[in-house]
Formats: C-alpha cells, sequence, structure tokens
C-alpha cells in the first residue's frame, strides 16, 4: 500500500522479537526504540537497542496509531484452571492487559489504538459469572481522562477456526500433491502435467 510510517518505539521482554521483526520487514521500519517492557516504555528509559544512554524518548512526537497485544495466557481458554475463581487475576501477566496497558494508553494517548487479545478476553472471569476481562477494560477506560475526550471502542471478534479451516485443507491438498504421481496443480491452480 505503500503507506509511510515510523516505529518510534516497541516493547517486548524477547529481543529476539525486535531482531525477527528488523529481518521480516523493510529494515527502514525498525522500531527506533525497542523497551523490554510497557513500564520501560512509559518511563522512557534506556532501551535494549541503545543500552548505555540515559533514556529513550519513546514518543518524540504524537503517537498517529498504538498497537499493543499483551500476553495472552491470563486469559486463555486453554490454560488449566481459567475458569476458577481468581485465576486470571492471579496470573502474573493479567496487569499488563488490565495496568501497564491502560498507563501506557493514558502516556501516549495515540489518536488510534488497537488492542489485539485472544477470544478468553470477552469470556467471565469464572465458570457460572458474567463479568468479563473486557468489561473490565472498558471500566478502567472510562476512569481515565484523555486529552482527545477518550475513544470509540470497537470489538472485532476473529474466530481462529475459520482460518484452520482454510489453511489446513490447501497444506493436506498440496501435500498429496506433490507426493502422488500424476498431474499436479500449479501456485495458479491450473493443472499440470508431471
Amino acid at each position: 500500500m505503500n503507506i509511510p510510517f515510523n516505529v518510534m518505539s516497541a516493547s517486548d521482554p524477547n529481543y529476539k522479537c525486535c531482531r525477527m521483526l528488523s529481518s521480516s520487514n523493510n529494515r527502514t521500519k525498525v522500531p527506533t526504540h525497542w523497551h523490554r517492557d510497557l513500564e520501560a516504555q512509559i518511563a522512557g528509559k534506556a532501551c535494549l537497542r541503545h543500552p548505555f544512554a540515559s533514556g529513550c524518548d519513546p514518543s518524540p512526537v504524537h503517537v498517529d496509531v498504538g498497537i499493543c497485544g499483551t500476553p495472552c495466557h491470563p486469559f486463555s481458554t486453554q490454560r488449566a484452571g481459567r475458569f476458577e475463581p481468581g485465576s486470571v487475576e492471579a496470573h502474573h501477566e493479567c496487569d499488563i492487559a488490565l495496568g501497564q496497558f491502560i498507563r501506557w494508553l493514558a502516556r501516549f494517548q495515540p489518536s488510534v489504538q488497537i488492542f489485539e487479545q485472544v477470544m478468553g478476553f470477552t469470556m467471565p472471569f469464572t465458570k457460572g459469572g458474567s463479568y468479563t476481562p473486557l468489561q473490565r477494560l472498558k471500566e478502567l477506560l472510562q476512569q481515565q481522562t484523555f486529552q482527545g475526550g477518550g475513544y470509540w471502542l470497537v470489538t472485532k471478534n476473529l474466530d481462529m477456526r475459520i482460518w484452520l479451516a482454510i489453511s489446513r485443507p490447501r497444506r493436506k491438498l498440496l501435500l498429496v500433491s506433490l507426493s502422488l504421481p500424476g498431474p499436479r496443480i500449479n501456485a495458479y491452480g491450473a493443472w499440470i502435467r508431471a
């Protein structure tokens, strides 16, 4: 789409993510500052790319778009005991989504914020309950004072089973077509002779 953009800063405790981002994208789109976590990014501490600096300003200009995907573990329905009372809140990564992210948003106040999380984020904290982490996030957002007045919250549920249903048969078809003698299908779907 050739939309010009600059990545001012990012945070992840795993520096390998920074290297992966660098190698899989245009080298000019590497974050200027890569912080160890959201708290370090909020505080403007020295980042992993500039470890000897006295500090790194993660946002020297206004942020147009913020993108945040917090750890899924506290909310994942695949985790044992996910719906037990207090299980989500007691998880050591729960504060990243329901605490640090709110502080991050209050600090940078991007014009548009994209927040990605698993489907379990929209499910009740406990079995038989009705109160969800998403509802708590909404309440925490309402308690903040934003310079631009606040945010419209739009929730889009993406069902990964749809993606799996699309991708798995293609892989199977590809493996079968490569392992059997006879006609094969090229990348454009036309039959080719073996």
